[in-house]
């Protein structure tokens, strides 16, 4: 499964791949902080990889227009992830998990060091 062709991926530059188990609620404070990040949300997109949860976790996704739900049937959050990084081609890939909460600068100031490290 790949992401929605509905949702534009043109200009993207971050992919952040998020599994989740059985976790929604967490997931949907973890998405409400990635829409709240200060890089326009034009240059990142959000891939969350349900691994096999007994509620699918489209209550929460449905809410964000960047985000993408892919499913993983081989328990595990690192199959999760893979499953995440094969779904997109993305020049970053950045990971965190559904109940963590990132700060609003993380993709910015992310994107920012690695370009800054580039020259």
């Amino acid at each position: 499964m790949q992401p929605s062709k509905n949702k534009s991926l043109e200009g993207i530059e971050i992919a952040v791949i998020i599994p989740c188990f059985n976790d929604v609620d967490r997931l949907n404070l973890c998405l409400d902080a990635l829409s709240k990040q200060t890089l326009n949300s034009q240059k990142f997109t959000v891939i969350v990889v349900d691994n096999g949860s007994d509620i699918y976790p489209t209550v929460a996704t449905d809410l964000y227009p960047n985000v993408h739900l892919l499913s993983e049937s081989k328990p595990g959050s690192y199959n999760a992830r893979n499953k995440g990084i094969a779904s997109i081609e993305s020049e970053f890939y950045a990971f965190t998990d559904a109940d963590c909460i990132p700060e609003k600068t993380w993709l910015e100031e992310s994107l920012n060091a690695v370009k800054k490290s580039r020259n």
